[in-house]
């Protein structure tokens, strides 16, 4: 067993002093990768307590309001609810929605075009593939021009 292994052993049996050594070991900011697998592992927690709220709500309608509030909220938005997306959420559940986003947003690394919050594509992907895939389900047929 490596150092490494018996302090998470001790550190996830409450020893605070193990717990120490291996935040200590981390660095400063965490790489873009493992940011953006937090983001993906909040935005579905977020999808789930939707889905409580709508039950009759589809994937994609889900990832469409995930979407549309993380975008408001990156924009400067305070506020997600008086859009059409927010209708069917109370003022409580709309602010509780942004409670859950804005933090995300603070630490989430952003994309190629400069935005942190992924659109409703990106969103449905990380909820499971509601949405488009990226792969066509058209038959491909390859052809050599002549020489």
């Amino acid at each position: 067993m490596s150092l490494r292994d018996e302090l998470i052993d001790r550190a996830r049996a409450g020893d605070l002093s193990a717990l120490d050594i291996l935040v200590g070991a981390l660095p400063r900011e965490l790489s873009a990768s493992i940011r953006r697998t937090q983001r993906d592992i909040e935005i579905r927690a977020i999808a789930t307590g939707i889905a409580a709220l709508l039950p009759g709500a589809s994937p994609r309608r889900i990832s469409g309001i995930i979407a549309a509030a993380g975008g408001r909220i990156e924009a400067g938005f305070q506020r997600i609810d008086g859009s059409p997306e927010f209708a069917p959420f109370t003022t409580a559940e709309a602010a509780a929605i942004v409670s859950r986003i804005a933090p995300i947003l603070a630490w989430t690394p952003p994309g190629r075009t400069g935005i942190r919050w992924p659109g409703q594509r990106q969103v449905a992907r990380i909820l499971g593939g509601a949405g488009r895939s990226g792969v066509s389900s058209k038959r491909v047929v390859m052809t050599w021009a002549a020489a």
